[in-house]
């Protein structure tokens, strides 16, 4: 009796432990976006509020911007030619698809005195965007982003394109990368 009971209360203390450690990033969204059919671009005004839930003081976000994965020399590339989607050998670039930011602002809601406009450093790695900001989103704080992009739609076979007539759109929104207790 006496080890079941060890084993229950270990097990509870492992698991309370373990409770605490869990959290996760809130994120809202509000997109305005306009389909132009004949050049198959979305145009796209998409706000996005992001609440800091984690124990840790940001200095930097990741956002997911899937479109870019259709350009050509992408790192995605390879696995989309194996499939029969290669585009290195065509010379019409409105085959591809892609996501151009054209203006991007942010500003931290939750700033002592009110919110205020923060600076960014953007790099972009093919389907990654990294916005450094010039300073931290503590524990608890929120950030809101403001991006005005344009994303075209490619012309493929996959979930994601376009074909004689129909559409098929999925992850074309810009969106942040998950950060969890593991840091990523």
């Amino acid at each position: 009796k006496t080890l079941a009971f060890a084993s229950c209360l270990l097990t509870l203390l492992i698991s309370l432990s373990g409770a605490h450690a869990y959290f996760q990033q809130h994120v809202d969204y509000a997109i305005r976006a306009e389909l132009l059919p004949k050049e198959r671009l979305l145009v796209a005004e998409e706000d996005l509020l992001y609440v800091n839930n984690s124990p840790d003081s940001l200095d930097r976000l990741y956002f997911n911007m899937y479109l870019n994965a259709f350009r050509p020399g992408s790192h995605r590339d390879p696995l989309l030619a194996s499939r029969g989607y290669d585009r290195s050998d065509r010379s019409d670039s409105t085959d591809w698809g892609f996501i151009v930011i054209d203006s991007l602002s942010v500003t931290k809601v939750s700033a002592p005195g009110g919110p205020r406009r923060l600076e960014v450093t953007r790099d972009l790695d093919d389907t990654i965007l990294k916005l450094t900001l010039s300073e931290p989103i503590a524990p608890g704080d929120s950030i809101s982003f403001r991006f005005h992009y344009r994303a075209r739609i490619p012309r493929t076979r996959a979930r994601m394109g376009f074909q004689g007539g129909q559409f098929d759109v999925a992850q074309w929104y810009i969106k942040p990368c998950v950060y969890d207790r593991f840091g990523h």
